[in-house]
């Protein structure tokens, strides 16, 4: 990484020459520009203050329209009765720091404040890294690095669609990875999981007891089977409204 010579804004000096990131050759700088491309090898090089190794993205594979087949998957993986309907939808690249050649699965940290604890650290996808060109400078879509990258460690940017879910009648941010689809939420959407109460446990208590005496006192071994069916019948319904739970927390994308 190599170190960058602050600009002399007293002189009005307005560039400088650095060297290259990715194979060490000499490259223009120009305080005016964050990303500078490498003549000789084409490497993307973000310049902010420093040189970082080259920067890239990774190719958006979503679109649009798979957007509601992608929460459709995160609600089946959910167990929701319903799959939330997607209200708004815009576009953002978030940039995270990774250590090595930042392949498939490596550990991600957010360069910037997402404002969303579910995106502070995630598993990279596995996409094709393209390089940035200069036109991302005044596309409202990117940010830049507020946090500093640390010894070997890359940057990549990650395609999102940040979209607003509503279910329920309660609207939630969520944001579908345009690259293998995997969905964070940033509040639950009403999973419903199976959990173990006292009056789970009472019911199920009863449904003993019953299944016992059935046992001991019915004159044929049929009748007994009869009467556990039509308890386990009669019980089946209050058992599962018991059994479910509309407060569990969130979890990271369905394809982590």
């Amino acid at each position: 990484m190599a170190e960058a010579p602050p600009p002399d804004r007293t002189l009005g000096a307005r560039s400088w020459t650095g060297r290259c990131a990715g194979c060490g050759a000499e490259l223009p700088l120009d305080v005016d520009h964050r990303v500078v491309r490498c003549a000789h090898c084409g490497a993307a090089n973000l310049f902010a203050g420093r040189l970082v190794r080259p920067v890239a993205r990774l190719r958006a594979v979503l679109g649009p329209g798979d957007v509601t087949a992608a929460v459709a998957r995160f609600a089946r993986s959910r167990d929701l009765e319903h799959a939330p309907s997607v209200s708004t939808l815009e576009e953002q690249w978030i940039p995270y720091w990774t250590t090595g050649s930042a392949a498939a699965g490596a550990a991600g940290r957010a360069a910037i404040d997402t404002g969303d604890p579910s995106l502070a650290g995630i598993r990279l996808p596995d996409g094709e890294p393209e390089p940035l060109d200069a036109s991302v400078e005044n596309d409202p879509r990117w940010e830049w690095p507020a946090v500093p990258g640390g010894e070997g460690e890359v940057l990549r940017y990650l395609p999102f669609f940040r979209v607003v879910l509503s279910a329920g009648g309660a609207e939630t941010v969520a944001w579908v990875d345009r690259v293998d689809g995997r969905v964070w939420t940033s509040a639950p959407l009403n999973p419903r999981r199976l959990r173990f109460g006292a009056s789970l446990g009472l019911l199920l208590g009863l449904y003993g007891v019953a299944g016992t005496a059935l046992g001991l006192f019915a004159p044929h071994p049929l009748l007994a089977l009869g009467g556990l069916a039509g308890a386990a019948l009669a019980l089946g319904w209050p058992a599962a409204v018991l059994a479910r739970r509309r407060d569990a927390a969130p979890r990271e994308g369905d394809g982590a």
